[in-house]
């Protein structure tokens, strides 16, 4: 027979076995330590978001503090690829559509501030790069190849 020690403060035995009525001894036992329980309900916890948010809220005012244009309004960017190509019209649609993408999100998200809204911008920034960069690549290997591209739809076989 086998004898059980004693659980200390910083570890807890448990038994899977012992409840299904099977040896304990043909699997063995495992144990938990404490700080792994905890870390665990931690990581899951409301708590871990309040304070994770609280957290955030210095950084978030030392953030605005250091831009004080940011009390205006986010900063909107007129040229998808800051190089300073695009011409004159295309940037006042590029920043019209920008500043409306934001004024909808802020609309859907009461929560949103000038900080997030300053993302939001640089995510809109980022994702028409993007565009650009992935029409541009299309446009050079229509060039280049007659074959399909990744950039065409998929042609049906009928």
């Amino acid at each position: 027979m086998q004898s059980k020690r004693e659980a200390t403060p910083l570890t807890v035995e448990m038994e899977p076995d012992a409840q299904q009525g099977t040896s304990s001894s043909s699997k063995g036992k495992r144990r938990v330590g404490l700080f792994s329980l905890l870390r665990y309900k931690w990581g899951e916890s409301l708590l871990r978001t309040v304070v994770g948010e609280l957290c955030n809220i210095c950084l978030r005012i030392a953030a605005i503090l250091a831009e004080p244009i940011l009390k205006y309004g986010p900063a909107i960017p007129d040229d998808p690829r800051q190089d300073g190509q695009m011409p004159f019209h295309q940037a006042c649609i590029y920043g019209l559509s920008c500043s409306e993408d934001i004024r909808q999100l802020s609309r859907k998200h009461r929560w949103m501030g000038p900080l997030d809204q300053q993302l939001a911008a640089e995510a809109h920034q980022l994702g028409a790069a993007w565009a650009l960069r992935t029409l541009d690549s299309c446009r050079e290997s229509d060039d280049k190849e007659p074959v399909q591209n990744s950039c065409d739809p998929p042609k049906s076989h009928v």
